[in-house]
């Protein structure tokens, strides 16, 4: 309940209205007992169940709504910086390391001991993706009738 109440009055307003229910559930309290106990001085006594609550209960419901206030703003903080921490988290997938690889066919061997092309295990292992093209010296050497460019 004052978890909804403490934004929507803040800190003097829940103060205040603690207040006046600790002053109401005194004085109700103090008649209970004059009837129960026949008091003589019914003045003094409703005087004192509601001087006292008015003294008490103020500071205690600021310091306390302030904590509770400053706690939900740091839970709220908390749960902010987790959601960022698990978006950035799944975002990241990275090589590292030392990576086996064939000096002749350029395969590279995985943890169990098996070879892969290259393409395949950076695909697995990183969020990297392969488009496939040929380099002018490939292309020279594959097709070498057709005459090409080649960048500077």
């Amino acid at each position: 309940m004052w978890k909804q109440l403490l934004p929507k009055l803040g800190v003097p307003g829940l103060t205040l209205l603690t207040t006046f229910f600790a002053v109401g559930v005194s004085v109700i309290i103090t008649a209970v007992s004059m009837i129960f106990f026949q008091r003589p001085n019914p003045i003094t006594s409703l005087m004192f169940a509601v001087v006292t609550p008015l003294m008490i209960a103020p500071p205690l419901c600021v310091i306390g709504f302030r904590l509770m206030l400053k706690y939900y703003q740091l839970q709220t903080e908390l749960g902010r910086a987790n959601r960022e921490l698990t978006q950035a988290l799944s975002q990241v997938k990275e090589l590292s390391g030392l990576l086996p690889i064939c000096s002749s066919c350029k395969r590279i061997r995985d943890d169990h001991g098996y070879w892969n092309q290259i393409e395949a295990y950076i695909q697995k292992n990183s969020k990297a993706e392969f488009t496939h093209g040929l380099c002018p010296d490939c292309m020279q050497d594959l097709y070498p009738d057709l005459k090409i460019m080649k960048k500077r």
